[in-house]
């Protein structure tokens, strides 16, 4: 009797300890709107009317954050679910090229890589009536973060949406991309948004980049 008792009470001391091994972690933490990344040590600060949502450990796609109480299109008040919701993810990865060359590689319709695959799946059409077209720049600039080398990319990606008969309507969206380099890692900072809303969002999206601060690793640790 007194064996079961001891081997019921260690039981009991071990289940806890692996659910909480079970309990899924996230990819960093987040207090007082200021997010730090667990696996590569940076910082963000987000805006009080961006939702931020942290993600799994192990992804490329490290923070999503998406504007409250956007602004609907005047012709879509109608379907206001048509309209795109303002969405910023970040990303990070290794890369090789300069931000530079990494963005042309992103917008560039005969290049493929699985870093691109990843960042830009998510202006990959839902719809099967829907096709993507490609995306096309509308300007670009070089800018530093945290003194970091960037490259600022604004453009627009374009929809085909097929209707009945064979007739099609285009639909366009844009999109406005930060990428740093830091070391071997690039940081790939991706906006989608309805064009008519496109400069006031993006300039809350760069105030929120401009904060981006990587984290001083003492030596040994």
């Amino acid at each position: 009797m007194k064996r079961l008792l001891i081997i019921l009470l260690a039981i009991l001391i071990c289940v806890p300890s692996v659910f909480a091994r079970k309990k899924s972690k996230k990819s960093g933490d987040l207090e007082n709107n200021v997010y730090t990344d667990a696996a590569y040590d940076f910082q963000i600060t987000c805006l009080g009317n961006w939702k931020p949502e942290l993600q799994k450990p192990d992804k490329e796609l490290r923070l999503v954050l998406t504007q409250q109480q956007y602004e609907i299109p005047p012709e879509l008040m109608q379907y206001p679910a048509m309209a795109r919701i303002p969405i910023l993810n970040i990303h990070v990865d290794e890369v090789e090229f300069t931000p530079a060359v990494y963005v042309d590689s992103l917008i560039r319709n005969s290049y493929s890589s699985k870093v691109k695959k990843e960042v830009l799946k998510d202006l990959q059409p839902l719809e099967e009536n829907l096709s993507l077209e490609g995306l096309k720049t509308v300007a670009k600039d070089f800018i530093k973060v945290d003194d970091y080398e960037a490259s600022q990319w604004q453009g627009t990606v374009h929809y085909l949406k097929k209707l009945g008969m064979g007739e099609t309507i285009p639909r366009t969206y844009s999109v406005g991309i930060v990428a740093i380099k830091k070391d071997n890692l690039m940081m790939t900072c991706l906006l989608s948004c309805e064009s008519v809303f496109f400069p006031k969002i993006f300039k809350e999206v760069l105030e929120m980049v401009k904060t981006i601060k990587w984290q001083d690793i003492p030596e040994g640790e």
